[in-house]
């Protein structure tokens, strides 16, 4: 299902479990794995200011090895990358030199008590850029994942009806048709964008409306998904994607990612891919465009 996965990591807790995910992904699907580090994230496998030297990458690269090793146990075929450079400009090349069908990154909390906002908001710039910019899905993970990888049972596609939540919806079906899942189709009428002065009656006429709507756009795409819902709701985006994620007992979340404010610090901060990742039960995949999966 996933032929190509690249996994960019530091030396956190969370991005040691975006790492188990992959890991346990390739191990399942017998896919390549690249596991990569770039100058600019903060790590313990060696110190930052001495990486203009070649013996120091070496140094990281073989930190690296030693602390994945037994993890890697099972999986074929992988490498392991350090980089020096801009993170997202050096995991972007890497994604694209490896063919990546999947990039698996780790949401950073800036409540988490381990965390420097510095570091925060230098790993959250690099996380907003590489969503903004991939040409293939990034998956984000801030829960453990099961060591098999297991197949997803439900996959939840949120969608604002755009032409690029399209692309999502297109993508959450492929993952549900390849897993044999239970595909629902989310729509959110946001209360924070006016939802919320509309009558009860209005309400309800344009949550029918949505949902003919959806089955109009969507029914093409879903052709083949044995299970097929189409569900919508009023309330603010986030809040509502998650309810729902947890009240069906959804395993992948797959959202579009529409934000292409210049400013990162406020194109992170008013995400909602980034805020329905931070606190979503299940990983989190992000498509800016179309995308075929593998045929494998």
């Amino acid at each position: 299902m996933f032929k190509n996965i690249l996994v960019p990591v530091t030396s956190s807790l969370l991005c040691e479990q975006a790492a188990d995910a992959a890991i346990a992904f390739a191990r399942r699907f017998e896919s390549n794995l690249v596991l990569m580090t770039v100058h600019g994230f903060e790590h313990t496998w060696g110190e930052a200011e001495l990486l203009e030297r070649p013996e120091e990458l070496k140094r990281i690269e073989e930190g690296m090895d030693k602390h994945f090793a037994r993890k890697l146990e099972g999986v074929a075929k992988y490498k392991i990358v350090v980089a020096q450079g801009v993170p997202h400009v050096e995991i972007l090349r890497m994604a694209r030199d490896s063919s990546a069908d999947l990039i698996l990154m780790c949401p950073y909390r800036k409540e988490l008590p381990q965390t420097k906002d510095l570091l925060w908001t230098r790993v959250g710039h690099t996380l907003e850029r590489v969503i903004q910019n991939a040409h293939c899905p990034v998956m984000m993970v801030n829960q453990p994942v099961p060591a098999d990888g297991h197949v997803f049972r439900h996959v939840l596609a949120a969608t604002g009806l755009s032409g690029k939540d399209g692309s999502c919806v297109e993508y959450a079906a492929q993952l549900a048709r390849k897993c044999g899942a239970k595909l629902t189709v989310f729509s959110v009428l946001d209360t924070d964008a006016g939802a919320a002065y509309l009558a009860q009656e209005e309400i309800g006429r344009v949550v029918e409306e949505r949902l003919a709507r959806m089955a109009a756009d969507y029914g093409e795409m879903a052709k083949g998904v044995g299970k097929v819902e189409y569900k919508c709701q009023e309330g603010q985006t986030a809040v509502e994607i998650l309810k729902v994620a947890r009240q069906r007992g959804a395993d992948v979340i797959v959202m579009a990612h529409h934000t292409r404010e210049a400013d990162l610090e406020c194109a992170f901060e008013r995400s909602t891919v980034v805020h329905v990742a931070f606190r979503a039960l299940c990983p989190v995949v992000s498509i800016n465009r179309k995308f075929q999966m593998s045929a494998g």
